[in-house]
């Protein structure tokens, strides 16, 4: 199930009229909206048992704009006030996507705690040079030197 219906993308869409096409097209645009937002929260949570209702609240806003922003993109016929409107829609959401990946966002749940990420998330590691021991350059900065055949090692590097 996804995070937004059709219905709601009619309450936001002000004056496109619903027929049948335009729902089939609205449906199409939440399943992509939906497997974006899934892409970029599988990043750092577990996102499987995430439902309409189970959901952040968040997701359900950022599926309603980026499908809204997918149905303008594909009914702009290239209009380039059209593919504005919808980039207006997209963009910011792909921002708070990103934001969250890199760890400058948080999700809450909807008592508004922040979720735990998923200790199968790969796409993030948290490091420090707290207690790093460097290898190389280990003597009195004092004592290095340019080597001397530098650029004819750079050559033959070359082939």
């Amino acid at each position: 199930m996804s995070y937004c219906t059709t219905t709601s993308l009619e309450t936001l869409m002000i004056g496109t009229t619903f027929d049948t096409l335009t729902t089939n097209l609205a449906t199409k645009a939440i399943t992509y909206a939906r497997n974006e937002v899934d892409k970029w929260c599988a990043m750092r949570f577990d996102v499987s048992g995430w439902t309409y209702g189970t959901n952040p609240p968040i997701t359900t806003d950022w599926c309603e704009k980026l499908a809204v922003g997918f149905m303008y993109k594909a009914m702009s016929r290239g209009s380039k006030d059209a593919l504005k409107r919808a980039a207006s829609f997209i963009d910011p959401v792909m921002e708070n996507l990103k934001g969250v990946v890199e760890h400058k966002q948080e999700l809450l749940d909807s008592t508004g705690s922040a979720l735990t990420d998923s200790s199968t998330g790969t796409h993030y590691m948290k490091s420090t040079t707290e207690d790093y021991h460097q290898v190389f350059n280990l003597d009195d900065p004092l004592n290095w030197s340019v080597d001397q055949d530098q650029l004819d090692d750079i050559s033959d590097d070359r082939g």
